[in-house]
Order: structure tokens, then sequence, then C-alpha cells
């Protein structure tokens, strides 16, 4: 098993594989985290579908002699073209440089813009693409709430769990929550229902439209009233749909 870097946080998904040389992705969960091992295992082996990440296996082990907590982690299908995340926004340094970049002094800014604009354009999915995205990410959300055996609430849709399949496919993955994603009243009054997806895929889909993160939704405001809005779309794209 590896990481990109050989650095593990207390959560974190790593590579490996299993028998036949078969890649996978293995997700090590906090020591801590029983409950939320017992209701992925749950989740996970009951809902097949070709929009959500399979799960393969999992792994409990007895505590550990050093910490005292048990060893988990769950066992996916590994999917090699990365996150929804990586192609919209590039890595999570550049998100963060867009959202601080107003700040910063013009050179550093422009410092910024020459080291990203290669990975961006790398980066880039054309219209088709995302629309193809779209629709697998909706036929996922449906099957969650109404195509399994139990409805299932993911409570955490956002671009970095939508993970991509080598055709292209997109596959929803993880069950947590997002307050960044997540609709206002579910932290607020503590209420979670299907809507709730569907506010968090609502902000997914302006992002793939504008190419911005949610954090910087308040600038296509004043175009969004705009009889042909244009400028919400992501500025890096034709304006040609088709």
């Amino acid at each position: 098993m590896h990481t990109a870097n050989g650095i593990l946080p207390a959560e974190s998904t790593i590579t490996g594989s299993r028998q036949e040389n078969e890649i996978v992705a293995v997700k090590l969960l906090q020591p801590s985290g029983t409950g939320t091992f017992v209701a992925e295992l749950e989740a996970m082996f009951n809902a097949i579908h070709v929009n959500l990440v399979r799960l393969l296996a999992f792994c409990s082990d007895n505590d550990d002699r050093h910490t005292g907590e048990k060893f988990r982690a769950l066992v996916y299908e590994y999917m090699p073209n990365n996150s929804l995340h990586h192609y919209i926004f590039g890595t999570t340094e550049e998100v963060f440089f867009k959202i601080i970049k107003k700040w910063l002094p013009s050179y550093l800014s422009l410092a910024y813009d020459l080291s990203a604009q290669n990975s961006e354009l790398r980066a880039m999915l054309d219209w088709p693409l995302r629309l193809k995205i779209v629709d697998g990410i909706v036929e996922g959300i449906r099957y969650l709430h109404v195509g399994s055996n139990t409805p299932i609430i993911h409570r955490d849709l956002k671009p970095s769990n939508i993970l991509l399949g080598r055709d292209w496919t997109p596959k929803i993955s993880d069950f947590g929550l997002a307050r960044g994603y997540t609709a206002p009243e579910c932290w607020q009054l503590g209420r979670v229902e299907p809507e709730s997806d569907v506010y968090s895929f609502g902000v997914i889909l302006l992002e793939m439209i504008s190419g911005k993160p949610n954090g910087l939704m308040q600038q296509l405001l004043p175009h969004v009233s705009t009889p042909i809005p244009y400028r919400v779309l992501d500025q890096r794209q034709s304006t040609q749909l088709y």
C-alpha cells in the first residue's frame, strides 16, 4: 500500500492490491470511528449501482498493542481518474489560492496564475463530458434515495466524493457530513432529508458550470439574472455547449 506523499492522516485513502494484482483503494478509518465503520458497511454492501463506488471487503483487527485502538479499513474498487474536484479545481493548494487571490499583492497573484495555468488546462473537462458526469451523479443519488432496499441519505456530496472510472463514469463515494455542501437546515435544525442531497447536488452543479468553488459563488450573482448568463460559465471552456 502507498500514498502519493507517504503521509497517512488519521483517516485517509491509500492504494493497494489483492489477488491477481487487482488495484484497490483502502480507506483507513479513525480509531474512534466505530459507528462510521458499521454504518458504511451496512450501507455500502447493500448499495450496488454503476454510479456508486463498490465496497469489496473490510478489515476490523484486534486492539492495537501500542494505541489500544482497533484497526479498521474499507476496501473499495479503485477509481483511476481521480475525483471530479481534481478536474474542476486542480489541487487543494490551487483552490486555496483562488479564494485568497483578491487579497494577494498583484505580483503574487500573477505568479500563481502562471504556475497554475498548465495544471488547470490539463484538468479541464469539456461540456459533453461534464453533462455525462451530471447524468451519472443524478442516477447515483436516485438509487440511494429510492432504488436500494433501505433509502440512504448521503449527507456528504461534494466534488471530492465524486470519483471517476476508466471511462469517466462518475461514482459516488463516502458517507458523512460536510457543512459547506449540506443544506443549511441540516446543521441548523439537525434535520436530514433526501432534499439535503439535492441541495448539495445543486452546489456541485454550479461548481461544474462555473469552475468556481462554492466559496466564490457570490461573484456569480450579478450575472445570473442577465438574459444570456455566459459569464456564469467556466471561462476556460467554450460557451458553445454542443
